[in-house]
């Protein structure tokens, strides 16, 4: 290899002839050269031009001016100047790394100061270099010891210098001296491993990364390097000719890298510098640049460039996985014995992984394509599907087409693959990966790669739904730490049903309606063509209608109020009901970010669950408030606090916390109270990263304002606050908070709170309102919401708007500005958005007509 050809119209980027000229003060000429070489590029491509010509025309006018100060600063034929990665390729994106390596003949410090000036100088004009200096023995004992420099050293491309000294490094870094195939593609393979869990093992990413990700472009050169290694050829179509490659493989490589090289592009003009990453601020711009446009609300531009990114994505991830298996399999391994074990006619076992005997069958006979699969679940043994198999699938894809799923054996095939003990969620997993679910279940293809462009789902709808069948397996086999809610699969008698709620229940996103409603359509469509009878068609059509509703009761509703229990308690109806609805509940917010399921969502889950049960089962009553008050009574006394004292606390108490608290904590409370001079704050319960307060001191103007205060000023978010007020005007108020902070700043909030409220007076707190620069590029506007309180004490209001660090504290000190008391606070975050539900009052009444407009212009104006 050498210095690349020029391309056609290169003097319109570079002026070749001046470029042999420059003046004294060299280093502006030629940042000069290569911001005007730059700005034309930039333009071309805004124009349309082919992004293949352009990171060439790069590449060559880049070198053209490396070589001009070569020549100006070193110019010796002691020294090879050599480019290697990208550049070696003669590939360069606007902002790329320019990667050269300088070969000496021996070692020596002789040109040490030329080499820095002309390295530094590369700097000083703009160039992201990167640079290595090495002997030809260090590039053979580096590229020995590791296998990424040998990678690098594979791409090297000789520009000027010492010839005889690049020959000679090529010689000892080849396949004879260092890295025999074998050896190298496991060492790869090792190192995609690693790559590839870096980024969980997913191309859907929200914000992926589109060079070194699963399916990006290393994925391409991953397949480059290893098979042109054996082959000892130069380029990919070589390989075709090898018949290694298809030609159909080479073009949706060649595609892919194609799509994936404009992204790069675009990202490299939009960001100013170099980047792989598909931020959520580029997303928008990318989508602009591409083309695409909003179609609706729930079709956004983003969203639909996205989706064709994640699709191209799981097209290369898929084939790169494909023919790094058919490496290892027919070419590495082409020698090695193979132990073969006969299944039926269709299928066999090879060195564990399966195999079909002719692969004619998936044009013949359609019912192999899910034998196949069912085989795998029913043989354990089984660690895969052999390569050649895989590209026969792929080859005959177009085979499951209206006549395929219309076949009865088909069908009747597919709903056991779903009633299998094991392996339900990897099969169904790999299914998708293969492109078979898609066409299969046309209506899943949809959202396939289909992201939604929020902070909440971090995966696309596909990936999410898989991982909801994931978790429902997971709880079923006792693969999770909730041992109380894997108890409940014993008590489904057709798990199966639950998984295809949990395949259809975001099936209709991206669509214009309410997707839970056109789900439960689908979902219907769907039994009917599967003959499920009719009473599990009901089961999962209701589960997927209702899939968010136990969710939204338990985050945003008053669990203590017993007619919400009765509503919630009506729309499910039945014990089977609940317990499937709770178990989907589970897995679906595990499946959204695993991140968002918390011990605090899990014990309000479980509190609703539980109500829900009792009321279903006729036990659901209210407990006498007489024989609770004895037995605190009898408890206390047994604690050694005075009679008087007791009777006296048990009257005063907040009457509504006798129903709503459980025993225990009712007992810890008194205790705590009968036991502490006010103020006190405590922490009354902790779990994983969920922490419950009790607060207990004289009431004052402006207290709920300081409780949020402090606890936003040590980054504790407050997600559920009760008020309440003793006979006596004491203020009870419990608080539960999520932090992922040390116990040390649970005891600093303690102090600090306990030290406020000593004041017994309002104060401002200085809290700063801030959103991060990466929610400030989603949308979304402030809305007010009245909705019906079932408390005729209180007004009941729901706000939506952007979540932002303070944002608690500035709505507490609007709501004092208008003496609003806040008897009550519920915060679910989703993303970027903030959901709050308060239960208001002014002087112990709900708020009228007027008031509740006035509060409404009020919220709406400082949102």
């Amino acid at each position: 290899m050498s210095t690349l050809a020029p391309p056609i119209y290169a003097d319109s980027y570079l002026d070749v002839l001046g470029l042999h000229k420059p003046p004294r003060e060299y280093i502006p000429f030629y940042k000069y050269l290569l911001k005007r070489a730059d700005t034309k590029l930039a333009d071309d491509f805004h124009a349309q031009a082919e992004v293949a010509s352009l990171v060439r025309i790069r590449g060559w006018y880049v070198e053209q001016v490396i070589i001009q100060l070569w020549k100006l600063l070193i110019n010796n034929d002691k020294l090879a100047l050599v480019a290697v990665g990208g550049f070696g390729r003669g590939d360069l994106h606007p902002y790329s790394d320019v990667d050269l390596l300088i070969i000496r003949a021996k070692k020596s410090k002789k040109y040490d100061v030329q080499i820095s000036q002309f390295i530094q100088a590369l700097w000083d004009i703009g160039l992201d270099v990167g640079s290595s200096v090495r002997t030809v023995q260090e590039c053979f004992v580096q590229a020995r010891d590791n296998v990424t420099v040998a990678t690098n050293l594979m791409e090297a491309r000789f520009i000027l210098g010492n010839f005889k000294a690049f020959k000679q490094m090529r010689k000892l870094t080849s396949t004879k001296n260092i890295w025999k195939s074998e050896d190298f593609f496991l060492a790869k393979w090792q190192e995609q491993k690693v790559r590839h869990k870096k980024f969980s093992d997913t191309t859907y990413n929200v914000e992926p990364n589109i060079k070194e990700g699963p399916g990006g472009l290393r994925d391409i050169q991953m397949v480059s390097w290893v098979v042109q290694r054996f082959f000892q050829v130069n380029s990919l179509h070589e390989l075709v000719d090898a018949e290694f490659l298809t030609e159909h493989e080479y073009i949706r490589l060649k595609k892919g890298q194609h799509f994936l090289w404009k992204i790069r592009f675009a990202l490299h003009i939009i960001a100013k510098r170099k980047e792989d990453r598909i931020l959520f601020d580029y997303q928008l711009k990318l989508a602009k640049i591409f083309g695409f446009h909003d179609d609706g609300l729930k079709n956004l531009a983003v969203e639909q460039f996205m989706q064709i990114f994640y699709r191209n994505a799981m097209r290369l991830e898929r084939l790169n996985a494909r023919l790094l298996q058919l490496f290892d399999e027919n070419i590495l391994k082409e020698n090695h014995p193979n132990l073969i074990r006969q299944l039926n006619n269709h299928f066999h076992i090879v060195n564990d992984f399966l195999e079909i005997r002719d692969v004619s069958l998936f044009q013949s006979k359609p019912t192999v394509w899910f034998e196949l699969f069912l085989l795998t679940q029913k043989h354990p043994e089984i660690q895969g599907i052999r390569a050649d198999t895989v590209r026969a699938m792929r080859h005959n894809i177009n085979q499951i087409n209206t006549e395929f799923r219309n076949n009865p054996k088909v069908k009747k095939q597919f709903i056991k693959i779903l009633q299998q003990d094991n392996k339900v969620a990897t099969v169904l997993n790999e299914i998708n990966r293969l492109g078979i679910l898609a066409r299969y279940l046309p209506v899943f293809g949809k959202i396939v790669g289909r992201m939604q462009f929020d902070l909440f789902h971090i995966y696309t709808v596909d990936q999410h739904s898989l991982f909801t069948v994931r978790n429902l397996c997971r709880l079923r086999h006792s693969k999770t730490s909730v041992k109380k809610d894997q108890q409940l699969f014993k008590h489904i008698p057709k798990p199966y049903l639950l998984y295809i709620a949990a395949l259809f229940h975001d099936i209709a996103k991206g669509r214009e309606g309410h997707h839970a409603d056109l789900g439960a359509v689908d979902a219907w469509d769907f039994c009917q063509q599967h003959n499920i009878n009719h009473a599990d068609s009901d089961l999962i059509v209701w589960l997927v209608k209702y899939h968010l509703i136990m969710s939204e009761t338990a985050q945003k509703r008053d669990l203590g109020d017993a007619a919400v229990i009765k509503n919630f308690a009506n729309t499910v109806g039945s014990l089977l009901k609940l317990r499937t609805l709770y178990l989907l509940t589970i897995a679906d917010i595990s499946a959204t970010d695993p991140k968002l399921w918390n011990s605090f969502k899990q014990s309000l889950l479980y509190e609703l669950y539980g109500k829900t049960k009792q009321y279903l089962t006729a036990n659901y009553q209210d407990r006498s408030l007489a024989s609770i008050k004895q037995s605190l009574t009898i408890q206390l006394l047994n604690l050694n606090i005075p009679k008087d004292l007791v009777s006296k606390q048990i009257d005063s108490f907040p009457q509504g916390l006798y129903s709503r608290l459980s025993h225990n904590k009712l007992l810890k409370i008194h205790g705590l109270i009968a036991t502490t001079t006010p103020p006190l704050v405590t922490n009354l319960s902790s779990t994983g990263n969920s922490v419950e307060f009790l607060i207990h001191c004289h009431d004052f103007k402006g207290l709920f304002y300081i409780m949020v205060s402090i606890f936003e000023k040590y980054n504790f978010t407050v997600v559920d606050a009760r008020i309440n007020i003793t006979k006596n005007n004491f203020a009870l108020n419990t608080v539960h908070c999520l932090s992922n902070d040390s116990h040390h700043n649970n005891e600093l909030i303690c102090q600090e709170l306990t030290t406020a409220l000593k004041q017994e007076k309002f104060y401002n707190i200085s809290i700063e309102k801030f959103t991060s620069q990466r929610e400030k590029v989603f949308t979304i506007l402030p809305n007010i919401k009245i909705l019906k309180s079932n408390n005729q004490n209180s007004s009941l209001i729901e706000v939506i708007c952007r979540n932002q660090h303070g944002l608690l504290p500035l709505v507490a000190k609007m709501l004092l500005s208008l003496d609003i008391s806040i008897n009550a606070a519920k915060l679910v975050t989703v993303g970027a958005r903030a959901e709050f539900t308060y239960w208001l009052s002014i002087k112990q009444q709900p708020l009228n007509t007027k008031q509740l407009q006035t509060l409404k212009d009020k919220l709406l104006k400082i949102l």
